[in-house]
């Protein structure tokens, strides 16, 4: 399952939380992920889904720029989604100045970054065989 279907999916499962304690009723963005597909919390989200390890190259939002910091900081996609969910989507009052964004909204962003085929992994990091075959080795076959 794709991260951004699952983050669609672990809502209707847990509320939305922001930190980092999720609960058996409460937790972000990665754990609603993690609660939709086998359980566990967002600290094993990186080995359901090794593309969130990858640097992401820039964020949707100007919360660097506003602090001075280039749009670039170095981020990998966990991180990011982590920042967008706690300081847009689940907003508290030391980020009240900065844009809110919708829970939708960042399914959408997770969906316009994740790769459209992927190998997924269980939370041990073992393959769990849904390696998609290409048009032209299907021919082949």
């Amino acid at each position: 399952m794709r991260l951004s279907d699952a983050i669609a999916l672990g809502r209707t499962i847990i509320k939305p939380k922001s930190g980092s304690y999720p609960t058996d009723t409460e937790g972000c963005a990665l754990d609603m992920g993690m609660r939709a597909t086998e359980g566990g919390n967002w600290h094993k989200s990186n080995r359901r889904w090794p593309w969130l390890e990858k640097e992401c190259p820039t964020l949707p939002c100007n919360c660097f720029r506003a602090r001075g910091w280039p749009n670039t900081v170095e981020l990998n996609f966990s991180w990011a989604i982590i920042h967008l969910f706690d300081t847009h989507v689940f907003a508290s009052e030391y980020s009240v100045a900065f844009e809110r964004w919708s829970l939708d909204m960042l399914i959408d962003w997770v969906r316009s970054v994740e790769p459209q085929e992927e190998t997924e992994r269980s939370p041990e990091g073992t393959e769990l065989g849904l390696q998609h075959t290409s048009k032209v080795e299907a021919a082949r076959s």
